[in-house]
Parts: structure tokens; C-alpha cells; sequence
């Protein structure tokens, strides 16, 4: 399946941009995510709900959290944080999955591989 992603655009939402993902004839919406502010790191809210980017709509999936250099993100599931002592162990989010960069050896920004490992 071949898959296109649009990035919102506007004076606010360049440091906080929104992300699309569409089927590349355009025609079925499939994921969005949403950088989130307060954060040292990249985190990005996961959801399959076109309109309501947030943690409380209903098509809320999970995060998706990057360490400081940005080569390394992790896929949590929805769910408490494991460092919450109030929450039942069976509400904990779970670790979906990761992916790793690997960064060029000249220093570009951009990826030159990428790995992606799904736990379920």
C-alpha cells in the first residue's frame, strides 16, 4: 500500500505541526498526528480522527516520543505512565514499537537508513 503525508502549514502550527496520512490517491484518511508543545523532546499524539487531535477523542491511539537527537522514537500505546503509582499495572501504556535512524556519515540532517521494529 502506497501512502502520501501532508503536513498542515501556518504561522502557529510551524512548531507544532500537524501531520496527515492519506492512501496516495488521496481518497481514504488513515492516521494524524500532532507535535506537541511542553516538551524537550519530539512527541507527537497519534489518532485516527481527522478533526480532534487530541488524547480525549475517541480515535486516540497512542505517542510516538524521540530522544534528543532525534534518531531514536518510540511508539507507546494509549495508557497511564508506567511512573504513576496511582494507576493499576494494567493500565499502563505498553510499548508498541520503535523506529531508529541511522544518520549519514557526511552530517546531512536528513536519514540515510531507517529500522523499524513492531512488539506486536
Amino acid at each position: 500500500m502506497q501512502c502520501c503525508i501532508r503536513r498542515s502549514r501556518g504561522a502557529l502550527k510551524r512548531f507544532f505541526p500537524s501531520f496527515f496520512l492519506h492512501t496516495s490517491d488521496g481518497n481514504r484518511f488513515l492516521l494524524a498526528a500532532k507535535k506537541r508543545p511542553r516538551y524537550k523532546t519530539s512527541n507527537y499524539l497519534i489518532t485516527m480522527n481527522e478533526t480532534e487531535l487530541s488524547g480525549k477523542s475517541p480515535g486516540y491511539l497512542g505517542k510516538l516520543w524521540s530522544n534528543f537527537l532525534g534518531t531514536e522514537y518510540n511508539i507507546y500505546g494509549k495508557g497511564a505512565n508506567s511512573c504513576n503509582n496511582k494507576a493499576a499495572p494494567s493500565a499502563h501504556r505498553e510499548s508498541l514499537g520503535a523506529a531508529m535512524f541511522i544518520v549519514s556519515e557526511l552530517g546531512e540532517k536528513r536519514p540515510r537508513k531507517m529500522r523499524v521494529t513492531f512488539l506486536r
